[in-house]
């Protein structure tokens, strides 16, 4: 199993972090050919020798083959986070790309004949950009406009990072304490506090730690804490073999430090699922978990409440019954809600309950990979939801509607037409082998 510690004292950026990943050994030829197959805009990715501070490394420059000055941009709304990195602050550049939406950004990756599991991870970090740039400015996530992410450069940046991350067959990251940077920047609306706003929401998923030393200078953009947000985290254990290590360096010189973010590519040896070698990696994510105390609603009330809650997009909804002041009896309903989901659950629960007031907490939800496979029954084809880690498959469940369907038009019960698709899959699985 491959994993990447990261250690920062320059903070990260989109371009930091591909230059870190060539460096490792992810090619960049190949790099650049998948993502030629992206867009159109015709780009190179130049690698320079760096150094500074007595250290010594690489820097990535994006050139677009275009009119007009090179002006490697960041995020929706705010026009000059990445450049911290690349350029002198103040300068500005402006790109002529058409700005695009996160929805318009998905369906240009999904159209590219990249392999799935790149399409997915490129989309997810666009999708952490999307959840706080809309939790910033109040509105969908699906209709948030990416001035300068939706430009070629940046989604070079993104798109080459998951890549990279294929490339050098790595499931997971490590990552020390990173500083943010401190003060203001200028953006196409006026000045911004340093972090960015939408730094501050995807720090608030906690998927890696903040350093308390900064410079008064922007030094995590929101394409970094994206990338380093969405991937896999895990804490590490056993025999660690460290294969290589890589420097990095944004544009920006600081004052007393070199504006450097480190890789390292560590393996560790044996059965991650046995504890051989090293902690497993379990796939993460962050959740709310939204709970409010009910005794003035009946149970019918409650239990439509819920299902309009599962409409809207709750993960899950239960209902535990309590006992409340003066030995009332009552009832708590509990929904696990995504991130980008939460504004309008909440709303709901207000609105379906009557309740006064909603606690949140935070909690992080460990998954198997899901996927669904479609087996021959004498019924006709039904799903079952199959569960992964590593690789393999641990569990196996028939699709429940499929099964009731099935039941419903051949009057057969439920619990034999279970029955036979757990078999059919056991089968087809025995066939694989």
């Amino acid at each position: 199993m491959r994993w990447i510690r990261f250690d920062s004292v320059g903070g990260a950026s989109g371009d930091m972090i591909l230059a870190a990943l060539i460096g490792l050994g992810a090619d960049v030829n190949i790099l650049k050919e998948r993502l030629e197959s992206v867009f159109s805009d015709k780009f190179t990715l130049r690698l320079e020798e760096a150094s500074s501070h007595g250290l010594h490394g690489r820097r990535m420059t994006v050139d677009l083959h275009e009119e007009h000055p090179h002006q490697h941009e960041e995020h929706g709304h705010h026009h000059h986070h990445e450049h911290e990195h690349d350029h002198d602050h103040g300068t500005e550049h402006h790109h002529h790309h058409e700005h695009r939406c996160f929805a318009d950004i998905r369906d240009l990756i999904n159209a590219s004949p990249l392999e799935e599991a790149i399409k997915k991870d490129a989309i997810g970090i666009f999708r952490l950009l999307a959840d706080a740039e809309g939790t910033v400015h109040q509105c969908p996530p699906e209709e948030v406009h990416f001035h300068e992410v939706g430009a070629a450069d940046s989604i070079i940046d993104i798109v080459g990072a998951a890549i990279g991350f294929h490339l050098l067959g790595v499931e997971a990251i490590e990552v020390g304490p990173i500083p943010v940077g401190s003060g203001t920047v200028r953006c196409a609306h006026g000045l911004i506090p340093v972090p960015a706003p939408a730094v501050v929401e995807l720090l608030k998923l906690g998927a890696f730690p903040v350093a308390s030393d900064c410079e008064p200078v922007e030094m995590l953009t929101p394409t970094g804490a994206a990338i380093l947000s969405y991937w896999p985290k895990a804490t590490w254990s056993g025999s660690t073999k460290i294969l290589r290590s890589a420097h990095a360096f944004g544009h920006r010189a600081m004052a007393g430090r070199p504006n450097l973010l480190r890789a390292t590519l560590c393996q560790c040896d044996g059965d991650p699922t046995s504890g051989g070698g090293c902690a497993a990696v379990f796939p993460t994510e962050k959740l709310s978990l939204l709970q409010c105390n009910l005794d003035d609603i009946s149970s019918e009330l409650t239990a439509e409440a819920a299902r309009r809650l599962f409409v809207l997009g709750a993960l899950d909804v239960w209902i535990t019954p309590i006992l409340m002041k003066k030995g009332r009896a009552g009832q708590m309903l509990s929904v696990l809600v995504p991130p980008d989901k939460k504004d309008t659950l909440l709303t709901a629960i207000f609105e379906q309950t009557g309740t006064f007031g909603v606690r949140e907490e935070v909690v992080n939800r460990y998954a198997l990979d899901r996927g669904f496979v479609p087996v021959s029954t004498r019924f006709g084809e039904i799903r079952v939801k199959v569960g992964s880690l590593f690789g393999r498959r641990l569990t196996a469940s028939p699709e429940f509607d499929d099964c009731q369907k099935a039941s419903s038009q051949s009057g057969v019960p439920l619990s034999e037409v279970y029955e036979e698709a757990r078999l059919a899959y056991r089968r087809s699985e025995r066939g694989e082998a």
